[in-house]
């Protein structure tokens, strides 16, 4: 059996996504990977080092390397607060099959947590980075999250009814 993401757009910005076991479960592990590197900047105190700084999960704002970290020491933890929230708002929805009715809020949540999971596994910020064609499993994963990301972008905007399926 092929592994499977079927994301079908309904209308009005909602779309259901439905995925083989193994493929939710692939990403389920992912999301849970990533909710646990970003509870580390909310312990007390945090840890000197996160695994995931503001530097690799928020692209720059400015050309001035000194005006971005003053961006980000002004907006970071917000901005980390705000991604905590949606991908807190993703996991608590997700039911226990592996398919699930997205309304334009929630696809809203899944396009912020799909482009910011895939920072966990580049050596370089996401928008920098190119993935490449390797079997390397943290390439094979920001591939799955970077397809999942556009199949949930094309699909709301696809006439309802049409599938965007990624199958592996």
């Amino acid at each position: 059996m092929e592994d499977y993401i079927r994301v079908t757009g309904v209308g009005g910005g909602t779309v259901q996504l439905a995925m083989s076991e193994n493929a939710a479960d692939a990403v389920w592990h992912i999301l849970a990977e990533l909710d646990s590197v970003l509870a580390e900047a909310r312990q007390d105190p945090p840890p000197r080092r996160l695994r995931l700084p503001d530097k690799r999960l928020f692209p720059d704002a400015y050309d001035s390397a000194a005006e971005n970290a003053a961006f980000r020491e002004r907006h970071g933890t917000r901005m980390r607060e705000e991604l905590g929230a949606a991908l807190e708002r993703v996991l608590e929805a997700w039911p226990e099959q592996p398919w699930l009715t997205l309304d334009s809020a929630a696809v809203r949540d899944w396009m912020v947590v799909l482009a910011h999971a895939q920072t966990s596994y580049l050596r370089k910020p996401r928008w920098r980075a190119s993935v490449g064609t390797s079997k390397r499993d943290n390439d094979v994963k920001v591939a799955w999250l970077r397809t999942l990301q556009a199949c949930v972008a094309a699909a709301t905007l696809a006439p309802p009814g049409m599938p965007v399926v990624l199958d592996v």
